[in-house]
């Protein structure tokens, strides 16, 4: 099977619809562009990296996740108006 054959018979199959709003990026960009939180069962979420300071080098040295908290990355640091 030629390396073609192979990637044809794989290859991802991406379907939008009309108005579609969130299209695929490049991982590090995007990761450039959130912020990075982490929440507890407990505690309301708190900020660990700002928007902008962040890459995929730094995102790795928080691969340690306390029992019972989560990190999540947050693309749009300010929710969206309903115009917007």
């Amino acid at each position: 099977m030629s390396d073609l054959t192979l990637l044809r018979a794989y290859e991802p199959v991406v379907r939008y619809t009309h108005g579609e709003l969130f299209f695929p990026s490049a991982v590090d960009e995007f990761v450039r562009h959130c912020s990075l939180w982490e929440v507890g069962r407990r505690t309301k979420p708190r900020l660990l990296v700002a928007a902008g300071e962040l890459d995929l080098e730094r995102l790795a040295e928080f691969a340690h996740i306390p029992a019972g908290h989560r990190q999540f990355l947050r693309f749009v640091q300010e929710p969206a108006s309903p115009l917007e």
